[in-house]
């Protein structure tokens, strides 16, 4: 069995890793030892994959602490900084509260030009993935 190291830009909540690639990795004989991600967003994936068997490495850690400073140093704004705060704590609810406070942002998503953004707002809406159509 040839150990493999999975090189990957972000680690976040919604590890594909685990979902599709350690599946296919197995079946050519292999296995996902490590996993090597620029930034971890710090959203539960280091706990997944370890849970998995593969240990998570990450050059940088992203936490509130890193928003707090950037809007000291002027680069975000307060209320940018306490959105992403939120978002780091509770994403769902966040991301809920934030679509139904600006509907324009999902119709200028599913009518985006960028195929990538408009496929994640039809997503959106077909899976109804924040509850919208509950209130």
């Amino acid at each position: 069995m040839q150990k493999v190291l999975h090189i990957a830009d972000l680690c976040h909540h919604r590890e594909q890793l685990c979902e599709s690639l350690d599946p296919a990795v197995k079946q050519l004989g292999g296995t996902i030892t490590h996993a090597l991600n620029i930034v971890d967003r710090l959203q539960g994936a280091d706990k997944v994959l370890r849970g998995r068997g593969i240990t998570p490495l990450s050059l940088a850690r992203i936490d509130a602490e890193f928003f707090h400073v950037a809007s000291q140093r002027g680069c975000i704004t307060r209320a940018t900084t306490w959105m992403i705060v939120d978002y780091i704590r509770d994403p769902f609810t966040t991301m809920k509260k934030f679509l139904f406070e600006t509907p324009s942002f999902l119709k200028d998503s599913l009518a985006s030009d960028d195929e990538k953004i408009a496929a994640r707002a039809r997503l959106c809406v077909s899976e109804d993935l924040y509850k919208l159509k509950a209130g």
